[in-house]
């Protein structure tokens, strides 16, 4: 993605080259700053790990979280664990 040009491999952009869903919620990530295309390496935490994979109870791929080695608290974005113990 760049300020000119978003693409998307979904069927909905592939086949009708139309906005799809997934490029609304990457402009909208950016445009509000809970996705940083391109994280600094000043913002290591140690011990937040991930991005692990979570799942549905079917057993598919559901999510992506973040989780705190500190408590245990677990979040979709990493930023949202900077004050969990």
């Amino acid at each position: 993605m760049t300020d000119e040009l978003m693409a998307c491999t979904c069927p909905h952009h592939v086949h009708r080259n139309a906005f799809c869903k997934h490029m609304a919620a990457v402009e909208d990530a950016t445009d509000n700053g809970t996705l940083e295309a391109f994280p600094s390496e000043d913002d290591k935490d140690e011990r937040i790990s991930g991005p692990h994979t979570g799942y549905d109870k079917y057993g598919n791929v559901d999510h992506t979280y973040w989780q705190c080695g500190g408590c245990g608290a677990e979040a979709t974005r990493k930023g949202a664990l900077t004050d969990c113990c």
